[in-house]
């Protein structure tokens, strides 16, 4: 899946903040700016790697099995 697609699942799952490290305020912004297209694309992935996606391809992230 793509950056957006896998961020836009990840930001779905339910208190998944938590297991991530973020507090629920800073989570909720980030999706907030996520959303705006202000979240900057090095905290997008930051996010993706703590919640262990790993890059397949070049733009393309799956959950490590």
């Amino acid at each position: 899946m793509t950056t957006k697609e896998a961020f836009v699942w990840l930001a779905g799952q339910r208190n998944v903040h938590k297991e991530l490290g973020y507090t629920a305020e800073n989570w909720k912004s980030m999706k907030k700016r996520f959303k705006s297209g202000e979240l900057s694309t090095e905290k997008i992935e930051e996010a993706l790697k703590l919640a262990g996606f790993e890059v397949v391809q070049e733009k393309q992230w799956a959950l490590k099995s």
